[in-house]
């Protein structure tokens, strides 16, 4: 990884010495989020399947200007932290959103980091969620644009990220493992994520779960790409473009696909 093509990629100046601490890990994940999309194209676009690797996430994130789902930027921003010299985890995460049964584990990835003692939570890979280090123990809170605040807490499921409105109170987002895991751990779930046929999973196995035959992948239904921005946030999908400034959304939509392609290269800086 030639660390340097990285920092150009997010916009991250560099020209002092880099310390391990939680003003670096801050800008980083902040001007990540800032410059790398959250997008599920490939599974609408590309015959290749994605897999866990940093090397084809460097490749693809940062040589290729594109973006990724949770294992391919989480994997890149965990070997950039690493290279850095930052002590990281990774931690696997129960999606629970919306009320539902939470995702089998390794559903997504986040990683940890330890700073003068302290555990910190970092993801640049959930779409619209929190921009900046939030420690694991509960004992600080933060504030997006977009009009949401996150914090963690305790949960019967263990450690678990809550988020709310101005209008809604706390609501889980997720729930974290206590213990770290390998990238070798998420490789079937991220195949799982992939499958478009129902049928499919009802006989997927991921590790102790004999069924999934209620959770459907939702990055294959449409495809999406969504930004950070200093105000909020820009999404797309084949049907609008949606932009997000201090909490106010609007909606644009489309006549037909071009317009989709045209918005993904003009917002996005993306060119399938």
């Amino acid at each position: 990884m030639n660390i340097e093509k990285f920092f150009q990629r997010i916009c991250f100046d560099n020209s002092k010495n880099i310390t391990c601490n939680y003003y670096t890990l801050s800008t980083l994940q902040q001007n990540f989020l800032l410059h790398i999309p959250f997008e599920n194209l490939d599974m609408h676009y590309s015959e290749s399947k994605i897999m866990i690797s940093p090397e084809a996430a460097y490749e693809k994130l940062v040589l290729r200007q594109r973006g990724g789902f949770c294992y391919e930027c989480n994997s890149l921003f965990y070997s950039v932290l690493e290279y850095l010299g930052f002590e990281v985890e990774l931690l696997s995460a129960r999606m629970n959103t919306r009320g539902t049964m939470p995702s089998p584990e390794w559903g997504h990835m986040c990683i940890r980091v330890r700073i003068n003692g302290q555990n910190y939570i970092v993801d640049v890979g959930n779409g619209q969620s929190f921009r900046t280090p939030l420690l694991e123990n509960g004992q600080s809170e933060t504030y997006i644009p977009e009009g949401f605040f996150f914090r963690f807490g305790q949960h019967i499921e263990g450690n678990t990220l809550y988020s709310r409105s101005h209008n809604i109170g706390w609501q889980t987002r997720f729930h974290l493992s206590p213990i770290s895991y390998s990238f070798d751990h998420y490789h079937q779930m991220c195949e799982f994520w992939q499958v478009p046929n129902p049928q499919t999973h009802s006989q997927f196995t991921i590790g102790i779960y004999n069924t999934t035959a209620n959770l459907v992948s939702s990055f294959v239904k449409e495809p999406l790409a969504t930004l950070a921005t200093p105000s909020g946030r820009i999404s797309v999908t084949r049907e609008k473009f949606t932009e997000n400034i201090y909490g106010t959304v609007t909606e644009t939509p489309f006549d037909n696909e071009q317009e989709f392609f045209s918005c993904l290269r003009d917002k996005f800086k993306l060119v399938l």
